[in-house]
């Protein structure tokens, strides 16, 4: 229970919204990735330079993590 144990996943599979207590879990934006690795190959072919973009991760809350005790 989220109260004595708070655990955190990565990749926000779809399972972990099934799962009990769902899973709160970092969730990063997979389709953007991949259009920017395709992006990147492209532009190192016709430039000679990677197009470089960061990506930001963000946490899905759901019911596996509680609040810090005081």
């Amino acid at each position: 229970m989220p109260e004595e144990l708070s655990i955190v996943g990565f990749d926000d599979i779809p399972l972990t919204a099934a799962a009990l207590p769902a899973l709160t879990t970092v969730h990063m934006p997979l389709n953007q990735i991949g259009e920017a690795a395709m992006e990147s190959a492209v532009s190192r072919e016709r430039n000679g330079q990677p197009a470089m973009q960061p990506f930001e991760p963000t946490v899905v809350i759901r019911n596996s993590t509680a609040a810090p005790r005081p």
